[in-house]
């Protein structure tokens, strides 16, 4: 558990156990380019989505990981480099803070009777949704009196990866912060 705002009683949340996260486990699967993700947040155009806690899923793939110095804008406007996947999946304001989840085939079954084989689908955290980019262009559409230029429908989403995120969660600071509020909830 990492930290948790307060009242935290108010927030619908799961936890996301370290061994499924990408890379904690010895796995004869390993995440690569082209592998389905997924996400989900709230839209922060659409403040009923928050209001309601009903978070929007965002489908797309791996195109590239393990980034160095992916430029990123603060809020403020502050230029930043970090380290992270690049998803072929166009994320909004409001899925910053989002888990990623990678899908594996993770083995096989059989169906009952006629043992149909099936692939058995899993699923590991990949990382959290830090931004993404937009494609600032936009196409005259052809064969039209007006010229009309429509805005590109394109763009990247940046993941921090789990490892990074799993290495911040075993900070000593974070540790004894997270046994602390446990004794107190223990003690309530």
């Amino acid at each position: 558990m990492a930290r948790m705002p307060t009242p935290y009683g108010d927030y619908d949340f799961l936890v996301i156990e370290a061994e499924d996260f990408v890379g904690a486990a010895e796995l004869e699967w390993s995440a690569e380019p082209g592998a389905d993700v997924y996400f989900a947040g709230l839209l922060a155009q659409v403040p009923s989505m928050g209001a309601q806690n009903i978070p929007m899923v965002r489908t797309g793939s791996i195109g590239a990981q393990y980034q160095d110095g992916i430029p990123m804008r603060l809020s403020n406007n502050t230029l930043i480099r970090v380290r992270g996947h690049l998803i072929d999946c166009r994320s909004f304001g409001g899925f910053s803070g989002s888990p990623c989840f990678v899908r594996y085939i993770s083995g096989g079954g059989k169906t009952d009777g006629l043992e149909i084989p099936y692939p058995i689908e899993s699923t590991l955290l990949l990382g959290m949704v830090g931004g993404h980019f937009d494609l600032k262009t936009s196409v005259t559409l052809p064969d039209q009196e007006d010229k009309l230029n429509v805005p590109v429908a394109a763009g990247v989403a940046v993941i921090y990866p789990a490892e990074t995120i799993k290495e911040v969660l075993d900070d000593d600071a974070f540790v004894a912060e997270r046994l602390a509020l446990e004794t107190r909830l223990k003690s309530e």
